[in-house]
């Protein structure tokens, strides 16, 4: 008959008394969901007949460290793995495959847990092994705000889990001075509050984000060596505009080393510690720097157009590639098995031309607004194509490791707007692969988690399969986010992707926020989800959530169908904004003065709403307003400046 648990027949789960923490953080997992199914909760022992469950180690060398196998003998189920975290990925592999459950969003209302008299298992000898090597989440200093300090981020910390992602992106504020402890956000914050629910179950942590002023903070250094810092127009500046630092200077490059080092001597957790560039634009234009540069390269510090081949600053990723270069070999001699992270974005997303990196140095290369609408490919729209042969060239330079630094939340410009790329993803990702790309970190931020969740959901996915099918991966996403009234929503999902897949198809024609393929069809500007579900699109939205709050047979069923509503006022408020707003910067390029000061006010007079709209219901996962109210607030105050500036001149006429 093959394995079976039942209410009548709960089986014990078998753990060893020396089993390390995550093994023992699985097996009350275990506990805890198969209580949930069953009504009745199994015991944890050392030792039991059976029925049992056990987990333990192994030493199975066709296993990766983060692999696992399940497979029965008789009425004794084994989740088995070479590592503990592989013990946590099997035993959530289980529920999900095997008993019915679905992880899909946060916990709790973002699960589907089904309650069942008894679960046939079946005989199962099944072993998976990751397909990515990286599968990571960024972890922002929005994190802990808005009264929830680390609510937020321990629920997509145990969805990472669930889900088989591994490595937690984290760049903590540098703390000076006294009282830091307790400041948010700091590193001791930091490994106070979150790191034991990221250690407990096996993930790994990587410090690798815009940390360029952590290992040299302006805050200790720059009054007594303000030459450590980037001259800027004749002054050193401690302003933090990418690479923000006098990299000729040796006493600077080596108090930045001896910086990570002491970092990592003190959290030998860390196995990813990267040297990423403040954001921005800049570099030093000292004598000394301008000597590291290519010598037939005009001397450029930005901002330029980073999505054409003539974007690329070579002196500037040059300087970059020798700073790296002097940590990652420091590194190495201390800690050997641990990565040193490099960001390869706008300027100086080209691998540098005439610096070979060292092995133990992982770059990310950040496609940074991209096309949301056509995959990564050599035969994608220009902007994708492009990024795809940035791609390759990194493949031939570099004979380390090498990720994606990808926005499938469509970055904060994007506003909790949905970005429905999950499609795109299935499509892209075989290729990706096969190039040689290792995995991903994706922008991230918990306030929005849920907006974007599919796509979450799909790249973890893709981190562990090769052949996806995306409406099945919409089935799971849906079922464990909204259980029996899944069907009732998911045509707001066809919708959005249905009108993707048209600009994928007529491109520019389909939208009337572009005007050229080379810019993208579709990408991070909040006004393009207007072309994605207009004023009609989104009362057929409502009316499904409508129906499906009448059908709906549980609290969370129904909460997360209200949450839905609430999201679905916020597109409609925020869509209608940002389509005001677009129309006014148009008028106003065309010269109509008039009328774009009369858009411009209607715009400003919409954000105030939007707003307290979002700060209702912060902290749901839904809506990211630490990051929303900042870009409101400037679209804001830009409409305001050009009003003044419009208006005077029409004073002047």
């Amino acid at each position: 008959m093959g394995f079976t648990i039942s209410r009548q027949s709960v089986p014990a789960i078998v753990v060893p008394q020396e089993a390390a923490e995550p093994v023992r953080f699985a097996s009350q997992e275990l506990k805890r969901y198969l209580g949930r199914v069953l009504g009745k909760e199994p015991i944890i022992t050392q030792s039991a007949d059976a029925p049992a469950i056990a987990l333990k180690i192994c030493k199975d060398t066709n296993l990766s460290q983060e692999g696992y196998e399940i497979r029965t003998d008789g009425q004794t189920l084994t989740i088995s793995a070479p590592e503990p975290v592989g013990v946590v990925f099997g035993t959530y592999y289980f529920l999900t495959q095997y008993v019915g459950c679905r992880f899909t969003g946060l916990a709790p209302d973002g699960e589907y847990i089904p309650q069942r008299e008894s679960v046939e298992i079946g005989d199962v000898a099944v072993q998976r092994k990751p397909k990515l090597w990286y599968r990571g989440l960024q972890f922002s200093k929005t994190e802990g705000l808005n009264d929830y300090p680390a609510e937020t981020a321990i629920k997509r910390i145990d969805w990472m889990a669930k889900n088989g992602m591994n490595f937690v992106l984290y760049t903590p504020k540098y703390q000076f001075g006294e009282g830091g402890a307790d400041r948010f956000y700091t590193d001791t914050w930091f490994f106070r509050h979150i790191y034991p629910e990221v250690r407990k179950r096996g993930l790994k942590l990587d410090m690798n984000h815009h940390n360029l002023f952590y290992w040299l903070p302006p805050e200790k250094y720059f009054k007594k060596h303000p030459e450590w810092y980037a001259l800027r127009n004749g002054k050193r500046s401690a302003y933090p505009a990418q690479l923000a630092i006098c990299t000729s200077n040796a006493q600077a490059v080596q108090t930045l080393v001896q910086n990570v080092l002491a970092y990592l001597r003190e959290h030998p957790e860390v196995e990813i510690v990267g040297v990423i560039p403040e954001d921005g634009w800049g570099m030093c234009e000292c004598e000394e720097c301008r000597k590291l540069d290519f010598p037939d390269e005009k001397f450029c510090v930005g901002p330029v157009d980073y999505r054409k081949p003539e974007g690329e600053n070579r002196s500037k990723a040059r300087r970059y590639a020798l700073l790296v270069n002097e940590v990652a070999r420091a590194v190495k001699k201390e800690f050997p098995s641990v990565y040193v992270g490099m960001a390869a974005y706008i300027d100086i997303q080209w691998p540098p031309r005439d610096v070979v990196l060292e092995d133990n140095v992982v770059p990310w290369v950040a496609i940074y607004w991209r096309c949301g609408a056509h995959p990564l490919g050599p035969h994608s729209c220009p902007v994708n194509t492009l990024f795809w042969d940035i791609l390759k060239e990194w493949k031939k330079a570099h004979v380390g490791r090498l990720i994606l630094y990808e926005y499938y939340m469509g970055m904060a410009t994007y506003r909790s707007l949905p970005f429905p790329v999950a499609e795109v993803m299935i499509r892209e990702w075989p290729g990706l692969k096969e190039l040689g790309v290792d995995g991903a970190t994706i922008q991230s931020t918990g306030e929005s988690h849920e907006t974007y969740g599919l796509n979450y959901y799909t790249f973890a996915r893709l981190g562990w399969e090769d052949n996806l099918e995306y409406e099945k991966v919409l089935d799971d996403y849906l079922l464990g986010m909204f259980g029996s009234v899944a069907s009732e929503v998911r045509p707001i999902w066809e919708t959005l992707v249905g009108n993707l897949q048209r600009i994928e198809k007529f491109g520019v024609r389909a939208t009337p926020y572009k005007e050229s393929v080379d810019e993208g069809c579709f990408t991070q500007n909040a006004w393009e989800f207007n072309a994605l579900a207009d004023s009609r699109a989104l009362e057929r939205f409502r009316a499904c959530c409508r129906r499906a709050l009448k059908k709906a047979v549980t609290d969370r069923e129904r909460r997360q169908v209200e949450m839905l509503l609430v999201s679905i006022r916020y597109w409609e408020l925020a869509g209608r904004a940002m389509d005001v707003y677009f129309q006014a910067t148009r008028v106003d390029e065309k010269g109509e003065t008039k009328k774009a000061v009369k858009l411009y006010k209607d715009f400003i007079s919409q954000v105030d709403p939007i707003l307290d709209h979002e700060a209702r219901f912060v902290g749901r996962g839904w809506m990211g307003l630490s990051n929303d109210t900042d870009q409101w607030r400037r679209s804001g105050e830009r409409a305001r400046r050009r009003i003044e500036v419009v208006t005077t001149g029409m004073k002047n006429v």
